[in-house]
């Protein structure tokens, strides 16, 4: 458990610079953007944030007893979708530019893959 909580940590530390340094670029080079734009790529990386620590906290609770892993993995998955329609449909409607918003949330998704690339172990 101790390397998943370690692995976490280091994944959120790599996303929440990526977003920061998106956030402020798209800002630079897109001034008049700031509440479409740079708004979006926050609101879009801190929701895959906070996707990915259900995803952890899910991981966590299955544990291999008598509880019925299938279905609460589904629930769990449900939610996690929802609260991201709920998190998009909200920040839209307040004027976050939807690419944006994708855009943070693949933030996360590449710093998961830098994570692995980074932690991969070289073949014999």
């Amino acid at each position: 458990m101790y390397e998943t909580r370690t692995m976490a940590l280091e994944i959120r530390k790599m996303t929440i610079v990526a977003i920061v340094v998106v956030a402020i670029g798209a800002f630079v080079i897109y001034p008049s953007g700031l509440k479409s734009i740079s708004m979006g790529i926050l609101i879009g990386g801190f929701s895959g944030l906070w996707g990915f620590a259900m995803i952890v906290s899910l991981c966590e609770k299955i544990d291999g007893s008598t509880m019925n892993a299938k279905a609460y993995a589904f629930r769990s998955y449900t939610r996690r979708y929802l609260m991201y329609a709920v998190v998009f449909v909200l920040s839209v409607s307040q004027g976050a530019n939807i690419f944006a918003l994708l855009a943070g949330m693949l933030l996360h998704k590449g710093s998961i893959l830098l994570y692995t690339w980074k932690h991969r172990k070289e073949d014999d």
